[in-house]
Parts: C-alpha cells; sequence; structure tokens
C-alpha cells in the first residue's frame, strides 16, 4: 500500500439542473488535473438520481468530480427524508476519460479523499437542514 497524502480539493460551484441544485466539488491526484464540469456534465444530466427513487428528496445535494490514479470518478449524493444520504458512483478509466459508467452496483462508496468531503457535507446538513433556528436548505446549499 502506499502512504496517505492529502489532495488538492476545491469547491467548484452550486448546479442547477432540472429540479436539482448541487453543490459541486473537485478532488484531483497529484499527477493529473482536475476534471471539467463541462466535460462531465451531458453524463451527468443524463444519469440525475429519479425523485421517485427515494421518499421525501429535497433536490439537493453534493456532487464530487474526482481525478483519481487509476480513472475519473463522478459521485453523485442527494438527501432525503430527515437525515437519508443516497448516492450513486461513476467511472471513467484513463484510457477512455469521456465513457463514464455507473459502478454503484460493485458496492464501492467512497474513497479516503472523498470521505473527507462527504463527513463536511455531513456536517453541514447537521448544521443547517436540521437547525430549527436556521433557514434549512438554503443555509445547506451555502455552507461550505
Amino acid at each position: 500500500m502506499n502512504p496517505f497524502e492529502e489532495r488538492q480539493k476545491r469547491f467548484v460551484t452550486l448546479l442547477h439542473l432540472q429540479d436539482w441544485t448541487f453543490k459541486v466539488y473537485s478532488i484531483w491526484h497529484p499527477d493529473r488535473q482536475e476534471l471539467s464540469l463541462e466535460k462531465v456534465l451531458p453524463y451527468l444530466q443524463q444519469h440525475l438520481p429519479e425523485k421517485q427513487e427515494s421518499p421525501e428528496t429535497h433536490g439537493v445535494g453534493f456532487i464530487l468530480l474526482h481525478a483519481g490514479a487509476d480513472g475519473n470518478y463522478l459521485l453523485i449524493h442527494w438527501w432525503a427524508g430527515e437525515n437519508m444520504l443516497f448516492s450513486s458512483v461513476h467511472m471513467s478509466t484513463l484510457e477512455r476519460p469521456d465513457h463514464f459508467e455507473d459502478i454503484s452496483s460493485s458496492g464501492v462508496m467512497a474513497c479516503v479523499w472523498e470521505l473527507e468531503v462527504i463527513w463536511a457535507e455531513r456536517n453541514a446538513w447537521v448544521q443547517t437542514a436540521l437547525n430549527p433556528s436556521g433557514q434549512g436548505l438554503q443555509d445547506y446549499l451555502f455552507k461550505l
């Protein structure tokens, strides 16, 4: 196993697609460049979650674009109910970077670098959407 090394990451934008609003983050391996949201967008538009897939979907979530050592990863996460996080994971190889496939059924969830953003988003959800004195979803979308 290779020793752990931090990876660069950043917030990219708030993305409004159909009835969804996502916070978009980028993570990249030191030997790679960031994934371009513009290049991933056509695939993403075809693979948005169906709101009926999960109960009480709020239409908000976050997306991770990860240029990893072994390929490109697109993780789509959305909140439902009070405290449930749903997700789908998609990957493209280094040889075919524009050809993403849904790999959710493989059981993969996230890597250690992606988990850092997921943890931050969990905390943002608890501090905003589940905070009775706040503005709920609006506060969540602007909590980075």
